[in-house]
């Protein structure tokens, strides 16, 4: 079982929906899961942006 920090609980914040990640082009921490994609080729996480701007085959985290 895990247990929540105290500083999510506070904030309604479920750990099934956060994590604390980078994105492997840009750098930037990447922490809502729904909003985290993940290049099919290397197999690591990717931003949105960095998966738009250039032009990587990428699926959302949670469908991966």
């Amino acid at each position: 079982m895990t247990q929540e920090l105290f500083h999510n609980k506070n904030r309604g914040h479920s750990l099934e929906n956060y994590i604390s990640e980078n994105c492997v082009v840009c750098g930037k921490e990447l922490t809502d899961i729904k909003d985290i994609m993940v290049d099919v080729e290397s197999d690591q996480y990717i931003c949105t942006d960095c998966c738009k701007y250039h032009g990587i085959y990428a699926v959302k985290c949670m469908e991966y």
